[in-house]
Formats: structure tokens, sequence, C-alpha cells
């Protein structure tokens, strides 16, 4: 398998499999010399499915009857953008929607989900029991990563070390333990797209969107346009999202830039308080508003946008983020 990638040659699902199965076993040079192999050809839809059978059968499995939406990216943009995704889960389970927010630390930008959750004050579910009691009570669970699949967490040290995106990227957000059958999705790379949204059809997901825009976001950009496979059971079509058509005012990435976890989390309770305005609010209620349409809360990402800007008029946001700081 090592010689086939050595040439460049894909994998089929089968040898993904035994590849990862036998992977805690190598040195941390070998590890890191097959990722980068895997990451020098661009990963296959058949990769992706061997990798996720093999560590997905080694992940907690949370039973539940909920109809969850996770808002979750791949990392590895580069683009040092704020938690985007953390405040639109934030924003989306203001409005009446069961947020499950997998995540985890960062492994090649300065602040993971997980950090700027830290920052934020907010209290974790340590177990599947907790997880479904935050469900219940506050409608929102971050899911630290780590905590649910035990096999991938041996990796962190090595992925930090590497600096470069991996399949672990890619495999975060599908190893939910949750298994949410409704989400947005952002990857990091453009080819990646048609591959995730054909992972996402075998794990019979009901409506997803799978989202990377021109200038390299893992989330719904302002500042180009941002392509979209949008799947519905086993249909899927395809479009772009222009901001102008949102009546959102384009902007340059330099505006939605962040910066450590602390820096972060100051930005994120600024927009929800309301004290920020302009790109950066702009970018979440997009982004919020396209969680809100795959939940069923809204019929579209136009009329999401408009229950997200009420739910941060009417101070729903805020004061979500301040049960979910409590614990309960």
């Amino acid at each position: 398998m090592i010689k086939k990638l050595l040439n460049l040659e894909n994998l089929t699902q089968t040898e993904a499999y035994e590849l990862f199965a036998e992977f805690d076993q190598y040195t941390q040079e070998k590890q890191a010399s097959i990722l980068a192999l895997l990451r020098a050809k661009n990963e296959t839809t058949e990769e992706i499915l061997g990798a996720l059978q093999y560590f997905g059968q080694y992940s907690t499995n949370i039973m539940h009857d909920f109809e969850v939406v996770d808002i979750v990216g791949t990392g590895g943009d580069g683009v040092g953008t704020f938690n985007i995704s953390t405040a639109a889960s934030i924003v989306i389970a203001s409005g009446g929607v069961f947020v499950a927010k997998h995540g985890g630390r960062s492994a090649t930008s300065k602040s993971g989900s997980q950090d700027v959750i830290e920052a934020l004050g907010i209290q974790i579910p340590k177990t599947a029991e907790e997880v479904l009691q935050y469900l219940r009570e506050i409608n929102y669970a971050y899911l630290w990563a780590p905590l649910f699949n035990e096999a991938i967490k041996k990796y962190g040290s090595l992925r930090q070390k590497l600096g470069f995106p991996t399949i672990f990227n890619i495999l975060g957000p599908l190893l939910s333990p949750m298994h949410t059958k409704r989400g947005v999705i952002g990857v990091y790379r453009r080819d990646l797209m048609q591959k995730v949204a054909e992972v996402l059809i075998t794990q019979g997901v009901n409506h997803a969107l799978v989202v990377h825009s021109d200038d390299g976001l893992d989330e719904i950009s302002i500042s180009s346009n941002t392509h979209v496979i949008e799947i519905k059971g086993i249909s899927t079509k395809e479009y772009d999202l222009n901001p102008d058509d949102f009546g959102v005012s384009k902007a340059p990435l330099s505006d939605v830039r962040g910066g450590n976890a602390l820096e972060n989390a100051t930005i994120i309770c600024d927009i929800l308080s309301g004290a920020i305005n302009g790109p950066k609010l702009d970018i979440v209620l997009l982004n919020a508003a396209a969680g809100l349409y795959v939940s069923g809360k809204s019929t579209s990402i136009a009329d999401g946008i408009l229950l997200a800007k009420d739910a941060l008029k009417q101070g729903k946001a805020t004061r979500l983020l301040n049960k979910i700081k409590g614990s309960i």
C-alpha cells in the first residue's frame, strides 16, 4: 500500500481501512510520510470511506431521537478567520434548533473550536448522557472530538507537528457521535466537495450543504462566491452563493480575520451582543442562515438570514451563550 502511495496511486476502500488499522503500529516518521503522500496525490472518496469505516467503529455512538444540526469545517484553509462556525452554531441554536457542534483543538491554525469554546467559558458535556441532557435543556451541546473519538485522539500531536491539513481534517466533520443527518460542512479544497458529498450520501444524511469559497474558506464567504453542493437524501444539486444576492456587501477577507482563542472569543461575544456590525456580523449571519435552512426552520438561506437577525435582535443568542456557560 505504501508503494502504491509512493507512485501516487489511489488505494481501494479496503486498502485504506487496512492501512489505518495498522497505522498506530508505525513509527511517527512513517505515519507522517503516509499522511503526506495521501495529501500530495489528494485523498479519494474510497480512501476517505476506508478511513471513516475504521475510525468510526472506535467512536462513541450516541443513540438519540433529536433532529440535530451541525455546522463544522475541515479547517486547514490557512486564512486565519475567527471561529465563524462556532459563532453561527450558537445563533442557530438560539433560533430554536437542536445543535450538536462537533469540533476539536487547532491542528493547523491559531484557534480551533475547542480553543475558543474554552476561552468563552462554555461548559462541555463529557459523556453521552450529558450530551443528551444539554440538548434537552438548552438546545445546544458542544462535542469535543477527542472525548468521543479515542482512536483519532492519539494523533493530535503529530498533526500539530506536521502543520498542514491531512485526511484527519476531512474525517473530523464526518465522525460526529450524533451521526448528524442535517448540517453544513465546509471543506478547505474545492476537489473535496464532491468527495465529501459522496461520503455523506453513504451515511444517509437528510439535508446537508458542502461548501467551499473562491477565496479558499471552509465557510460561506462574504468576500467571493461560495460553491455549494446541496444534498437531500440521495439527490444533489450544485450552485454558487453570492453575498450580493442576500444584500450583503462584499468585504475583504482581512475584515473577518481573527486572532488567538481569547481574541476570537471577544469577537464572538461582541457579535452576539450586537456590539459588532459589518463584515464579521454578516459572515456569521450567512453561515447561521445555512444551518437554519438545512434544519428545516427556514425555507431558504434568505429566510434564514431574517431568522438569525431576529434571534440576535431579541438577545436570544446572548442569553443562550450565558446558559451554555452556566453548565447544567
